[in-house]
């Protein structure tokens, strides 16, 4: 009695689980990717164990987080920010290892936040903490932000001197610096903004000692050479996936800064740069931009092979000879008349006729065959992708006949082809999301044979197609037209009488053959990681003039006037 209310049960779960089956597809062909997944998860409840239910429950998993992510973007398009986010975190919730919903959400909440205004004055980012072993390179920190004008024709020195008392540090100055007279003519500047024009002026350069004073030196390659401060750092690199990558970045950076010291570290995917802080700091920004996870695609690849065979044979088909043969019984002797009857009755005994035959055929076949295969492929920006799908069949690619005595006569080699669906693919992920890829698309299959010197070879009929093409994510691209018809007709029967209408059929038997073999192919681009570029990696940067490198690392807003004349 258990037993049989244990089959009910699994009878019953099998019949919900098909039924929820049956619902899903329905909804999954009329692009109702949420209701359909909601059928899927509920035939995998009843089922668990049926990898059917589980294959379509993942698939449409995908399907329906993907299409929230393409309406968010739409949304964003339109700048309405606060739907599009929930379009986002809903594909995420279906689908949480969907990178590309979770860069949209990270994305979008940026959009949010940088929408509100901040608080007034708000801090800086704290630079890392030191360790207690080495220090910082060190760095100016001025008494006073306050904008000065500043007008005064002096010697160089007076003038670095009076800048520096406005701003609350010593200057000194290096034994080679040759002072002159400048002219000084700034309204509305802040300190640094002072020092820099005064030592273009003077043909100086100027650094910190320390936190208040600060040393000016001539502007020369030895001088800045021997002077300059150098810092060394360790940047490390997060989606470098070859040393090939690592070499590549580190030596764009080099070539673009001119960097005196940088080696690469593949063992911890990092690299070593050092040099002048300013130089350091824009080699860090420059990797950093250019450590950014590859974009990555899934393509869904749908191949379609419909044949058709129809063949008819109607008629009678009549034999084309017929057999006399004669066995005469007996001698007709040599005297005397023969009678009639007697001639009829050698006849009748030595002769034999075969009467020819008929065959009567009527055949009528009519077959369909239809090959479907929906394989996805999931590629990284850049990378090649293979997809096989068939056999593997051996050709001979030639042959040596060895020595006599030393071992068999003749010694055939071979090489496997690949025969049944073969699809290569290079993506180009582009940063609006389009999809560029050079495929190639085969469809093969054994024909028959073929012998070649005694070696038997198989005939391979090919249907191949090679693109470049741009689709845009989600968009469908369809290659049909590949249709082979073949025709077959035949007459077998009695000249004449077998072409005459009405009754060609009582003396021949005609024969139809026709074959359709078309082939279909989908290809629709999912783009799971998108390219995200940050929106300061484009932005301009102040590197200084000429081969001295210098930025403005917290640039100052003043934001009241005060006016200084040292004269008065």
């Amino acid at each position: 009695m258990v037993a049989v209310c244990g089959l009910s049960l699994s009878f019953t779960g099998c019949q919900k689980g098909q039924q929820a089956m049956q619902k899903g597809a329905r909804a999954q062909v009329a692009e109702n990717y949420d209701a359909a997944l909601d059928e899927y998860q509920k035939s995998v409840k009843q089922d668990p164990l049926n990898a059917q239910y589980k294959m379509r429950s993942l698939q449409t998993t995908f399907e329906a987080s993907q299409l929230h992510v393409t309406r968010g973007l739409k949304l964003l398009e339109e700048q309405k920010n606060d739907l599009a986010l929930k379009e986002f975190e809903t594909a995420l919730s279906i689908d949480p290892s969907s990178m590309v919903a979770r860069q949209e959400v990270e994305y979008t909440h940026r959009l949010l936040a940088s929408a509100k205004p901040g608080p007034p004055g708000a801090p800086a980012a704290s630079s890392p903490a030191n360790d207690g072993l080495m220090e910082a390179p060190p760095s100016l920190a001025p008494l006073s932000r306050e904008p000065i004008t500043l007008k005064m024709s002096a010697e160089s020195k007076v003038v670095f001197r009076t800048i520096g008392k406005l701003a609350g540090v010593n200057v000194i100055f290096d034994p080679e610096f040759t002072d002159r007279k400048i002219n000084v003519d700034l309204v509305n500047v802040t300190i640094q903004q002072a020092m820099n024009v005064a030592s273009v002026e003077g043909k100086a350069f100027w650094k910190p000692i320390s936190t208040n004073i600060i040393l000016v030196m001539p502007d020369t390659p030895p001088k800045r050479k021997e002077q300059e401060e150098q810092v060394l750092q360790k940047i490390y690199l997060e989606h470098t996936q070859s040393a090939q990558e690592l070499t590549e970045i580190m030596t764009g950076v080099q070539g673009m800064l001119e960097l005196r010291h940088v080696q690469a570290v593949p063992r911890d995917n990092a690299i070593l740069v050092r040099d002048t802080p300013a130089k350091v700091l824009l080699a860090t920004r420059l990797i950093r931009d250019s450590d950014r996870g590859r974009a990555e695609v899934v393509v869904q690849i749908s191949v379609l092979q419909v044949r058709r065979d129809r063949a008819r044979s109607l008629g009678i088909q009549p034999s084309t000879s017929a057999t006399i043969n004669f066995n005469p019984a007996a001698a007709l002797g040599t005297g005397g008349g023969v009678s009639l009857s007697k001639l009829a009755k050698i006849a009748e005994d030595d002769y034999t006729v075969t009467i020819p035959n008929a065959v009567a055929s009527a055949l009528y076949s009519d077959s369909n065959t239809r090959i479907i295969q929906n394989p996805e492929v999931r590629v990284s920006d850049g990378e090649s992708a293979c997809l096989r799908v068939g056999d593997r069949i051996p050709i001979a690619t030639g042959s040596f006949q060895a020595l006599a005595g030393s071992g068999p006569a003749i010694n055939t080699q071979f090489q496997y082809i690949d025969v049944g669906v073969n699809v290569d693919m290079t993506p180009t992920i582009h940063n609006d999301r389009d999809v560029t890829m050079k495929l190639s698309v085969e469809v093969s299959s054994e024909s028959g044979t073929s012998t070649i010197d005694g070696v038997v070879e198989p005939v391979i009929s090919q249907e191949k197609v090679e693109q470049v093409i741009r689709l845009k994510d989600g968009e469908v691209s369809i290659l049909a037209g590949l249709v082979q018809k073949e025709i077959t007709r035949s007459i077998s029967g009695w000249p004449g009488l077998g072409e005459l209408p009405g009754i060609k059929y009582m003396f021949s038997t005609q024969q139809n053959e026709r074959v359709n073999d078309e082939l279909v192919f989908m290809l629709i681009p999912h783009v799971v990681r998108a390219v995200k570029i940050d929106a300061g990696a484009a932005r301009e940067i102040d590197t200084g003039s000429g081969e001295s490198i210098r930025i403005e690392r917290i640039p100052f807003q003043p934001t009241q006037t005060n006016v200084t004349n040292p004269k008065k």
